[in-house]
């Protein structure tokens, strides 16, 4: 009696139940809310093949008329367009979109202060002692001397915070022979053979493990240095984008659309910023049953 009783009661308020989406569920409430949402209350939501198309018109009009107007030497639009014409508008291209996927995202600012040049410089100069101590071999004397000449070309660059004009020169370093084929990676170099050769079987296990330390100290600070300035490049290209996410937001407004983000984010904003909203809707949704949960971002 007590259970058919429940369900009675069930069955007279099962009109209140709502089963609908996650981004379902966010335009329900923003509907409802609208002006606090700051939306218009007659907003349409557009599918992710009109969202992708609005955001390419955008990002083409952005593009040509940052590429149209006056710019400067230090404009990091301008100067990649001079460096690579083809290849850089579908780099901006990438970035952008990546934005727009995570546009609550920032690109972290390096830490110059930390200084991976002068790490470098110390690692490359302590591997130059080592082999002019170590037994003398033509090829470790040459590849002391090659890596030598990779790392004067930082030499005190991040001295002072560099602009972009050199960070984009810093991440493209004169090829050495030290490089692979398609990149700017070092190649681990092999020596023990020549340990053998100069100094006895005995020895050369000693000399390359020594050896390997030594160029292991100037590959780490070599991948550091060009870490800091990829992600020097990647924070300024970014932010040279915040433009590109701007004029997507007004141009939606504009056509009082929402994509499927939006829906996400506004529903967000709007339930932290109004303590008024959150008390009328925890009212009306008292239980929350969220079903495949791993499916929601």
């Amino acid at each position: 009696n007590e259970q058919l009783a429940q369900l009675r009661c069930a069955a007279e308020r099962l009109d209140g139940l709502t089963a609908t989406t996650i981004h379902g569920f966010c335009q329900i409430l923003l509907a409802d809310f609208a002006v606090e949402a700051d939306i218009d209350p007659g907003a349409q939501v557009i599918d992710e093949e009109q969202a992708k198309a609005m955001f390419e018109r955008v990002f083409d009009a952005w593009l040509t008329r940052r590429l149209s107007g006056p710019g400067s030497e230090e404009d990091p639009i301008l100067l990649l367009t001079r460096e690579d014409p083809r290849g850089v508008v579908q780099l901006f291209r990438d970035i952008a979109t990546e934005r727009r996927r995570h546009r609550t995202a920032r690109a972290p600012h390096p830490d110059f202060a930390g200084r991976p040049d002068l790490e470098l410089s110390d690692a490359v100069d302590s591997l130059k002692r080592w082999s002019l101590a170590a037994p003398q071999d033509q090829f470790i004397t040459r590849l002391a001397d090659e890596l030598q000449v990779l790392g004067f070309q930082f030499t005190d660059c991040f001295a002072a915070p560099p602009d972009f004009a050199q960070l984009w020169r810093l991440a493209h370093p004169e090829r050495s022979p030290r490089m692979t084929r398609e990149g700017y990676e070092l190649i681990r170099p092999r020596t023990e053979h020549i340990w053998r050769k100069v100094a006895g079987i005995d020895e050369a296990p000693s000399l390359e493990a020594a050896f390997q330390a030594e160029f292991e100290r100037v590959d780490t600070a070599y991948r550091k240095l060009l870490a800091v300035i990829a992600s020097a490049i990647t924070a300024r290209l970014s932010q040279e984008l915040d433009e590109v996410l701007a004029d997507y937001a007004g141009a939606k407004r504009a056509a009082a659309v929402l994509d499927f983000d939006d829906l996400l984010e506004l529903a967000v904003a709007m339930l932290r910023g109004h303590p008024t909203v959150r008390t009328a809707i925890s009212r009306r949704f008292k239980y929350l049953l969220v079903d495949e949960f791993q499916d929601t971002d």
